[in-house]
């Protein structure tokens, strides 16, 4: 009896060995860098005229493969630097705050549809990181806190196959849920705040701001 159940126990770790073979061997590894860039400037009137700006640069180089034809996983580190400036004025002094964050995230990518060559894809991904912020008005530093950060985001994209191992991504944040969770440290006081965000974001012009187009290249092995 002891025997039966040797054997048996020896089919299940065959059967799950020839599973992850099989996984394995139909992986398509692929390497994909990204960068997104987004720049806004608006007009204030009041006692004087004022354009503050805000500039974000985003860079996540992503390593993945495919399951199949349709699910892909992989993992990737970030990079964001955003910056905020309100311009000097008769009133006041320059202002501005930089925030830098960096950390780690993993995705999931499925294909919704498509012909061979374009397919339209959903993407999951949870990130999490951390980083600083620091203000200034004209010289002087006003605050320097730490950041740590938890987000999760699902979005569409389009992929375009160029060649057969090489492709062109693009993702237009017209559409987007999100849950953020954000922790803020003052680094002299040590006292913090923590904000959750929960969004869902759509816009009726698809093309109508191209500062939130980020593209990528994928490389398929």
């Amino acid at each position: 009896m002891l025997m039966l159940k040797n054997k048996e126990m020896k089919k299940i770790i065959l059967f799950f060995i020839l599973i992850g073979v099989t996984i394995a061997g139909n992986a398509q590894y692929f390497v994909e860098w990204n960068m997104g860039i987004s720049y806004q400037e608006e007009e204030s009137i009041g006692i004087s005229t004022y354009s503050p700006s805000f500039l974000t640069i985003e860079i996540m180089p992503r390593m993945g493969y495919w399951l199949s034809d349709g699910v892909a996983v992989g993992a990737s580190p970030f990079f964001i630097w955003f910056n905020q400036k309100y311009p000097e004025t008769p009133n006041a002094e320059r202002i501005e705050r930089t925030t830098q964050i960096w950390g780690l995230s993993v995705f999931g990518r499925y294909k919704l549809w498509g012909p061979r060559k374009l397919s339209v894809l959903g993407i999951s991904e949870i990130d999490n990181g951390g980083g600083t912020e620091k203000g200034k008005t004209g010289s002087i530093t006003n605050y320097s806190h730490s950041i740590s950060l938890f987000r999760f985001n699902v979005y569409p994209a389009i992929s375009y196959s160029l060649t057969d191992r090489l492709s062109i991504i693009a993702r237009w944040e017209f559409l987007d849920l999100s849950f953020q969770s954000q922790t803020i440290k003052d680094k002299e006081t040590n006292s913090k705040i923590t904000i959750n965000n929960f969004g869902f974001k759509t816009r009726s012009e698809i093309f109508g701001n191209i500062s939130d187009i980020s593209l990528g290249l994928t490389y398929n092995f």
